[in-house]
């Protein structure tokens, strides 16, 4: 199984019992909690962060190069106001390949086109910002079964004694 994050989950949750969700098939993929942009669609949330709308533009053009599909899924996408992101998530190896499959071509060509220069520090994480709009297209268009789990936000501050206190787990020794 791939676990791209483990310890900043609640205390409820182990490395077994996500490897037991995903192998009796209930889920696809296991994710973070969506996050809901309240009064903002998605589209508006990420133009209020980065003020280049012919990102999206760019990208759905893309997505209508490698999969035509899938571009009527990003068009609603764009409109809704809740998410998955932080590219947090755990699947197993055949769903992880083709995620990979699908999405890395887009991405190698969205880097190929985008002048990264022009962004400031924040905005220069276009790809991965565009990487979870795709993201959440590609679990749409294939039908992905998700258990949601809660997660914590780690930032700046004493996180290792927040998480110990908040999780009640020993993570760090």
């Amino acid at each position: 199984y791939n676990i791209t994050w483990r310890n900043f989950c609640s205390s409820n949750y182990s490395p077994e019992s996500f490897c037991k969700y995903l192998s009796s098939k209930r889920y696809d993929f296991i994710f973070a909690k969506r996050w809901h942009f309240e009064g903002l669609s998605i589209e508006q949330q990420f133009l209020q962060h980065h003020p280049f709308p012919e990102d999206l533009t760019m990208t759905r053009s893309i997505l209508m190069k490698h999969h035509p599909e899938a571009v009527d899924c990003w068009d609603d996408f764009l409109k809704r106001s809740d998410a998955y992101c932080c590219c947090l998530f755990i699947c197993n190896w055949s769903h992880f390949d083709h995620l990979c499959n699908w999405m890395f071509p887009m991405l190698f060509e969205i880097e190929g086109i985008i002048d990264i220069k022009k962004y400031d520090k924040y905005q220069q994480r276009i790809i991965a910002f565009l990487y979870e709009r795709l993201l959440n297209v590609y679990l749409v268009t294939h039908e992905m079964k998700i258990k949601e789990v809660p997660f914590y936000m780690v930032g700046e501050g004493n996180y290792k004694s927040i998480l110990r206190q908040d999780i009640g787990a020993k993570i760090w020794t």
